[in-house]
């Protein structure tokens, strides 16, 4: 059984059932089971706030240290994001073909969730505002990239010299991708 008074569970590690135990993995607590945001105290405040004025960010204030600062709240029987739902509140559901929640200040990476700066927009609406900000994540900035700026010069310089194969293989990459490269449908934001 379970080390914590009242818990009949079974023991999963360190003495703990598998709820006290990644409740105290991920909070250092066994009795925290979620955060406040999730419990309701996220969707009261955003609640409170959805009839903010000011014109500077207004931060979420549930955000864990080194997490995303993005909450995420139940609304019903479902998770939204803390900015979405606020948008929900201060503009209303989203309209058709226009449900992504856009910031205008650029500052949705840092938790903004002030409703003058939101406004439902397309995917490429909210692409662009990316763009615009320096948001938008290219290149080396991407989690996921195999490439860096010296390596896209590299394939640009040697194109025509040395076959796409070989360049692919120098680079562990698809033949197509360094056409893609060369011809400036990737990485067209390298010169």
């Amino acid at each position: 059984m379970c080390t914590i008074h009242g818990c009949t569970s079974a023991v999963a590690a360190k003495g703990l059932c598998w709820r006290h135990y990644n409740s105290s993995r991920k909070y250092g607590d066994p009795f925290k089971a979620r955060s406040r945001a999730a419990n309701g105290e996220g969707k009261a405040w955003i609640e409170e706030h959805a009839g903010h004025k000011g014109s500077d960010c207004l931060i979420w204030p549930f955000s864990s240290p080194g997490k995303r600062p993005v909450g995420r709240i139940k609304v019903g029987d479902r998770y939204e994001s803390s900015y979405r739902y606020m948008c929900i509140l201060a503009h209303g559901s989203p309209p058709i073909g226009k449900g992504l929640a856009a910031h205008s200040c650029g500052q949705g990476h840092a938790g903004c969730v002030n409703p003058n700066h939101l406004r439902w927009a397309d995917p490429q609406g909210n692409m662009d505002d990316k763009e615009k900000h320096g948001t938008l994540p290219r290149g080396e900035g991407c989690y996921n990239a195999k490439l860096s700026r010296a390596d896209i010069q590299f394939i640009r310089e040697n194109a025509g010299r040395v076959a796409n194969r070989s360049l692919a293989e120098m680079f562990s990459i698809h033949e197509v991708t360094v056409g893609q490269i060369i011809h400036r449908k990737r990485w067209k934001h390298v010169e």
